[in-house]
């Protein structure tokens, strides 16, 4: 039987703190014990923490975002390849798990001197 959680709401705010400030899920759980996905079926089963959850997500990715920048500035000339893919993957995540304010935004719309125009095309078969 899985492990269900009785966390004091202190417990569960001081995990959320966790995964906001920019813990991974796998690095809160494991300060606390638990496994991820006994934390996603609480999650499933209690709509405030997965609310709160969800939040905390959001805010984990600013963070990271946040630490971009301070990496950028941090890296030397032996390890900017590293530094790179390491920004890479935190970009690619934040644009995974937060796509209205990380993702790539793609637009397709006309401007004024070449609006977008709808054309209707018609296949007409002319019989024997």
């Amino acid at each position: 039987m899985p492990k269900r959680i009785d966390w004091t709401p202190k417990q569960q705010d001081e995990f959320l703190e966790l995964i906001a400030t920019g813990s991974s899920m796998g690095q809160a759980c494991a300060a606390f014990g638990v496994a991820p996905a006994t934390v996603y079926r609480m999650a499933i089963r209690d709509v405030e923490f997965q609310a709160k959850l969800t939040r905390a997500r959001m805010d984990q990715q600013d963070a990271e975002m946040d630490k971009i920048i301070d990496m950028a500035d941090e890296a030397s000339t032996d390890d900017w390849q590293v530094v790179k893919l390491r920004i890479w993957a935190r970009q690619w995540r934040a644009a995974k798990l937060a796509p209205k304010k990380y993702g790539e935004r793609k637009v397709i719309a006309g401007d004024e001197e070449a609006p977008l125009t709808v054309q209707r095309i018609e296949r007409v078969v002319v019989g024997d």
